[in-house]
């Protein structure tokens, strides 16, 4: 198959008012999956009711934590309208969402299938996330270009960047509405990414920073340490805590372990295929939910009933 049939159908961001539209019918449907026992359906109940404590309550503090994987759908538009529109205070995920945040502001990302063959794919110039897929030019060049261009006007300024900080210097820079970074900068949201250097976008710190090496300069120095006291700080500061986990690996433990600090989570809510990460989060929480499920399925539709609550 030529790339131009692969590339047929670009991946299309959520927005929280189309599932907003949907809110009397999902609420009603999480009501039929309380009352069927067993599995993962009559939990979907009990996360709308811990969720709507998290998300809409005054006094609580909210945290949401995701992988980078889930920016690559279009959970990246769902999840900006939870910044833009305030409904947490903070975010934690992975060096990756960078990454997607960047390239689907500046291009697309298409529909694929799993089955694809990645040889093939690659001989044609893309990259395969799952089933979705990426051109070569709208991921690597564009993020490094982005970035070293973001990086140089950065440098002029300071030297030492928290994570946190260059993602607001990035969403700065983006144009596109639906995009993670841009709405948490517009808000002062926090982004916190522990694992920043894992990534594209990583990397072209990395090539900036040698590139000014060769001219006797000095780069940009990463600052983790002030993100984890900045974070530590929010936690001990609020009254109570919630956790909205999408996922697990680093964003799920960054967002664990400094909560302990404080004593105690109040509220936490995991989306995850893996019961065994969901249950440290839950354990620590006062009370909390695992929703053992695809993010992609169960997020939008708790998100639906939110409104019809």
């Amino acid at each position: 198959m030529r790339k131009s049939e692969l590339l047929r159908e670009p991946v299309r961001d959520l927005t929280l008012n189309s599932l907003f539209a949907c809110g009397e019918s999902a609420r009603k449907l999480l009501e039929i999956y309380s009352n069927m026992g067993g599995f993962s359906a009559r939990f979907l109940s009990k996360a709308l009711e811990l969720l709507t404590t998290i998300l809409l309550a005054e006094d609580c503090f909210t945290i949401i934590s995701f992988t980078a994987n889930l920016v690559a759908t279009g959970l990246r538009g769902l999840i900006a309208d939870l910044l833009g529109e305030r409904y947490v205070d903070a975010a934690i995920t992975s060096g990756g969402t960078f990454d997607h945040d960047i390239a689907k502001a500046l291009g697309k990302y298409y529909k694929g299938e799993f089955e694809l063959n990645d040889v093939e794919l690659e001989r044609q110039g893309l990259h395969r996330l799952g089933n979705v897929l990426v051109p070569l030019e709208a991921y690597g060049p564009s993020i490094e270009s982005f970035t070293h261009k973001m990086l140089e006007e950065l440098r002029k300024i300071k030297e030492q960047w928290a994570p946190s900080e260059l993602a607001w210097e990035v969403g700065k820079r983006i144009t596109d509405d639906r995009s993670i970074l841009k709405n948490a900068a517009e808000r002062k949201i926090r982004v916190f990414t522990p694992s920043l250097v894992d990534s594209a976008f990583g990397t072209a710190i990395v090539t900036f920073n040698e590139t000014l090496r060769g001219r006797g300069l000095r780069g940009i120095f990463l600052d983790f340490e002030q993100d984890v006291r900045t974070f530590v700080d929010l936690a001990r500061e609020s009254g109570k805590v919630g956790l909205l986990v999408l996922g697990g690996g680093t964003s799920r433990y960054h967002a664990l372990w400094p909560l302990q600090l404080r004593g105690t989570i109040d509220y936490a809510v995991v989306i995850t295929t893996s019961f065994e990460e969901a249950l440290q989060v839950v354990r620590a929480a006062r009370e909390g939910v695992t929703v053992l499920s695809d993010v992609t399925i169960a997020l939008p539709l708790l998100m639906a009933a939110l409104e019809g609550t």
